[in-house]
């Protein structure tokens, strides 16, 4: 879908370090206005905060073969999730003991090819509150099939945005009256597999509720790029030529699935077991 921007073009690069060409850069458009965007380029990725609900409306990042090759960092966790120097209102582990996950919008395994980038997606920029059954089952699948496209298309780069469906939330997270992290209903994840030089490709987008969803359903929830930018106000992959992106955002491109690659299909009761509390019936962050 190609839409006429109405704000502003922000402008996502990302780095190769690996001796070839630096990756064509990515776009991200808004498509109605929000005066509440921040925006905030870190090493590897960027994001873009909404100051009134304080999580991201979007993270866009590339992932190659060749980056998922080059990843040597140990899978060694920082012990918090750190404020980002640029974006200082939201607190370290901020939703400890709210029953949410700190959600990753880009996946720290997207990184492990440098350090700076490793430490940089355990910013709370780049977090977001989630259901531990939907992030640490359907969710972690999702974005390890992403890992897994780059590999198989090992000539293209993957082009990936992660963002919210803005306006719908199903909780919030009160530290005064003043000051809400609010939960999303929607998560979105837009996937462009694209050789730059041959302007050959493939998308698919995938829009999935924040609630337990097992591995073997995310194929389920696969739609079409311009599904996306209908619900959240966006036109993501501008950079292509308008012929190309019209073709490939109204498709749902042919992407494998698999079983089971890096996340086991867990169950929500392991999850939520031991001290741990469903955000439901959490007794912090609770507003009144």
């Amino acid at each position: 879908m190609r839409i006429l921007p109405v704000v502003i073009a922000l402008i996502f690069v990302s780095h190769s370090l690996i001796g070839q060409e630096v990756l064509a850069p990515s776009k991200v458009i808004f498509t109605r206005e929000n005066g509440n965007a921040i925006i905030i380029e870190n090493y590897a990725f960027t994001t873009c905060i909404d100051s009134r609900v304080h999580i991201p409306l979007w993270v866009s990042h590339a992932i190659s073969k060749e980056l998922i090759d080059k990843g040597r960092i140990s899978r060694d966790r920082p012990a918090v999730y750190s404020r980002d120097p640029q974006y200082l209102d939201l607190k370290k582990n901020a939703y400890a003991s709210s029953g949410y996950d700190h959600g990753h919008m880009a996946p720290a395994r997207d990184f492990k090819w440098n350090s700076g980038a490793w430490w940089e997606s355990f910013y709370m920029t780049n977090m977001a509150p989630q259901h531990g059954c939907f992030n640490q089952k359907g969710w972690c699948h999702l974005e390890s099939h992403c890992r897994k496209w780059a590999v198989t298309d090992s000539l293209n780069v993957i082009y990936i945005v992660t963002g919210i469906i803005p306006g719908d939330y199903i909780d919030t997270l009160c530290y005064t009256n003043d000051f809400k992290i609010f939960v999303p209903l929607y998560f979105f994840k837009a996937v462009l597999s694209y050789k730059k030089r041959s302007r050959t490709g493939k998308a698919i987008g995938f829009i999935m509720p924040n609630e337990s969803i097992d591995n073997a359903e995310i194929e389920a929830y696969a739609t079409t790029i311009d599904k996306i930018e209908s619900l959240s106000g966006l036109d993501l992959f501008s950079f292509l030529k308008n012929s190309i992106e019209d073709q490939l955002e109204s498709e749902v491109g042919d992407f494998d699935f698999y079983e089971l690659l890096e996340c086991p299909d867990k169950d929500c009761e392991s999850i939520y077991s031991g001290n741990r509390t469903l955000p439901e019936d959490r007794t912090k962050l609770r507003c009144d």
